[in-house]
């Protein structure tokens, strides 16, 4: 599953452990994942779970239409659970991939479909992540040296990592339409092709997970922080979004009309 920042959670089993209990009843996590900061410790103030409640389980039911089988790591299975509570009664509202299929679900009852796509940009580091913690995580060296901002040339020198991102997630199902070179040194994004929001979201996340462990598997590491260094071009995560008809074939947006806003000021077009 995935936790409040976005990383897979999950266990390891072995196929034949998976095939006779965990692919028909699921398995179990303890709630306090979706409750901890960037360091996995627990945070108080959550209604969930906390010190005071019990840190109890919840349930991991695998949802079979979102599994992968990553090409960087054969004889594997990747499969996404929905997360309930422990007697497979309800659903765990505060997760991630329940917030976003609810959104999904009230868009639905007003006769709506929605399509996504997320762009991703990182940076390629010559370091392992073992090197740049060593380093307390500055004065790393990137993968390139000046900028490259849809450099060809550059694109190649990066590209046994990059090339190797983009043909793995291919083989894996992870639909890829490019990459190319961004403004910092060593930056670049690589965009998938849109889908609907969970499957977007899946996929999104697939390909996060998926990008380091290959750069690791080269030497390298990678990272997608949105401003890792003060002297250097962000890194950004653009979400596209777009509304349609029920059936997906027609734009819901008015064309030429100005945002309606709502009594709040926010805009609701």
């Amino acid at each position: 599953m995935p936790d409040m920042q976005g990383r897979w959670i999950g266990k390891r089993f072995t196929g034949r452990h998976f095939a006779k209990a965990v692919a028909a009843h699921g398995t179990h996590a303890c709630a306090y994942l979706l409750t901890v900061d960037m360091e996995m410790d627990p945070v108080p103030g959550f209604a969930l779970t906390s010190w005071d409640k019990g840190y109890q389980d919840f349930a991991l039911v695998p949802d079979f239409s979102a599994w992968w089988a990553p090409a960087w790591l054969p004889g594997t299975a990747l499969v996404v659970a929905d997360v309930l509570d422990a007697a497979h009664e309800k659903t765990i509202s505060v997760a991630p991939r329940q917030v976003l299929k609810d959104q999904v679900a009230r868009a639905a009852a007003k006769g709506w479909s929605l399509k996504m796509a997320s762009e991703l940009e990182f940076y390629l580091l010559r370091e392992t992540y073992e090197s740049a913690q060593k380093k307390n995580w500055t004065g790393l060296e990137h993968y390139g040296t000046y900028i490259e901002d849809y450099h060809i040339l550059q694109g190649t020198r990066e590209e046994p990592v990059v090339g190797a991102i983009r043909d793995l997630m291919e083989d894996t199902g992870v639909p890829v339409e490019n990459s190319k070179g961004e403004w910092g040194p060593g930056q670049h994004e690589i965009n998938l092709e849109y889908s609907d929001p969970v499957r977007m979201a899946d996929l999104h996340t697939v390909y996060k997970h998926g990008a380091k462990e290959i750069a690791m598997q080269k030497g390298a590491s990678l990272t997608f922080m949105a401003k890792y260094s003060d002297k250097l071009a962000g890194s950004s995560c653009h979400i596209h979004a777009s509304l349609w008809d029920k059936a997906g074939r027609k734009s819901v947006f008015a064309p030429g009309a100005s945002p309606r806003r709502s009594s709040a000021g926010s805009s609701a077009g």
